[in-house]
Order: structure tokens, then C-alpha cells, then sequence
């Protein structure tokens, strides 16, 4: 979305704003990586397009009114301050930081789901397209973080942690062999 300065008023910078804390709560509790990966790539356009009023009293006032109007569409959803500075603040905001912590919050939930479910299947063939899920989802975030997070000083360590995760998908699912 491309913005004209000069013409962009408080109300279309509020929708924006508004969309923002949505995205940003939608990537911070999805177990979907899909989800998480669409969601991003429309949240980080938000805060390009509102770069250009970082430094403006339109950015301070139009984000008070989207705040409490999401609050008010959504008060089960809180605000908290993350959000509150990616948006009031996004020339300084890490991007990369908080995309590796919402890909790893939703492999982990993601996986947990999943065996889970594992440990309740009875018919092999079920059990092994959920082992095949998670590692085809594992595989999803390992792109998504070697392509938009390899710098950051997590990334090794999540890294570990995807490959500890097959492991017990695979563990899990040996387990579920002796026992059937």
C-alpha cells in the first residue's frame, strides 16, 4: 500500500493501525504457520506504510483510537506493550526478533497439538501423517527462518530446538509402534 504523506488522515492511519494489532495477535497465538507466515508478510507492509509518520502527532493520536477501539471489538485481547511499540515506534521495533519468537511460539504449540493427538490415534497410518505434519511444518519454519531470521542471535538456538522437536515427533512415534 503506498502512501501519500500529505493526504493520509488519522482515519486510514487508525485502520492501519487497527489491522496491525489484529495481525500482531493473530501471529502471537496462532498454531497455523500458514496463518503466521500471511499475517507477517501483511504486518510488516502496516509498519512500512507507517514509517513515514513515526515522528508525527497523526502516529500518537490515530494509534490512542485504534487501541481503544480494539479494545473495545476485542477486550478479551489485551495490548501489551510489544505492540504498542511496533507500532508507536517502527523504525526501531526488531521485526526479525519478534517473527523468530512467533514462529517458534507456533511450531511449539503447533507440535504439542499434534502429539497429543498422536498419543490418542489408534490406526498407525493416522499416527504417522500427524509425525508427517509436524515435519512438514518444521520444515516451513526452518525456510521461513534461514530466509527472514537468519540474523538474528536466536537463530542457531531455535534452530536446535526444531531439530529437537523431530526428534520426539519421530521418539513419539516409535513409542506408539511397541505399544500398538
Amino acid at each position: 500500500m503506498e502512501i501519500n504523506k500529505g493526504t493520509y488522515g488519522n482515519q486510514n492511519i487508525s485502520a492501519l493501525l487497527i489491522q496491525g494489532l489484529e495481525s500482531s495477535y493473530l501471529i502471537s497465538n496462532s498454531k497455523n504457520i500458514d496463518v503466521v507466515i500471511r499475517r507477517y508478510a501483511l504486518l510488516n507492509s502496516i509498519i512500512d506504510d507507517i514509517k513515514p509518520f513515526s515522528d508525527s502527532d497523526l502516529l500518537v493520536s490515530s494509534l490512542s483510537y485504534a487501541i481503544d477501539k480494539y479494545k473495545n471489538d476485542y477486550p478479551a485481547r489485551g495490548v501489551d506493550d510489544e505492540k504498542i511499540s511496533m507500532l508507536f515506534r517502527p523504525r526501531e521495533f526488531n521485526m526479525i526478533a519478534y517473527y523468530l519468537r512467533s514462529l517458534a511460539n507456533c511450531i511449539s504449540g503447533f507440535s504439542k497439538q499434534k502429539m497429543e493427538e498422536i498419543k490418542l490415534l489408534k490406526m498407525e497410518k493416522a499416527k504417522k501423517e500427524r509425525v508427517k505434519e509436524i515435519i512438514d511444518t518444521i520444515d516451513k519454519v526452518r525456510l521461513e527462518l534461514k530466509t527472514y531470521c537468519h540474523s538474528d542471535d536466536k537463530y542457531n538456538i531455535t534452530v536446535q530446538a526444531l531439530d529437537e522437536l523431530e526428534k520426539q515427533a519421530s521418539v513419539l512415534l516409535q513409542a506408539t509402534r511397541i505399544i500398538s
